[in-house]
C-alpha cells in the first residue's frame, strides 16, 4: 500500500522522515506473524505471504510505540484502514 506513516513535522523530528526515525529506532527488525518491516525502507511493511490484517495492524502499532518511546515523536498513519 506504500508508506505506512506520514512524515512528521521536521521541527519535531530533527528533520528526519518517518522511514529514518523507524530505522534510527531499530524497528527494521520488527515482525508480527508473516508481516515485517522492510529492511530496505523502514516505512514499508512486507507480507511474506501469510500475514493477517491483525498481524499488519499490530505491527503498525508496535512501530509507532517504539518510535514514540525512543524518539518522542508520534507517527501518524498515512495508510487508511477499511473495516467491513
Amino acid at each position: 500500500c506504500g508508506c505506512i506513516f506520514k512524515n512528521p513535522d521536521p521541527e519535531l523530528s530533527d528533520g528526519r522522515s518517518a522511514g529514518k526515525l523507524i530505522d534510527d529506532c531499530g524497528a527494521k527488525s520488527l515482525a508480527r506473524g508473516d508481516a515485517y518491516v522492510s529492511p530496505l525502507h523502514g516505512n514499508f511493511i512486507v507480507n511474506r505471504g501469510g500475514a493477517s490484517a491483525a498481524d499488519v495492524l499490530t505491527l503498525i502499532e508496535d512501530v509507532r510505540d517504539l518510535v514514540l518511546e525512543k524518539s518522542g515523536v508520534r507517527l501518524e498513519s498515512e495508510a487508511r484502514v477499511w473495516r467491513a
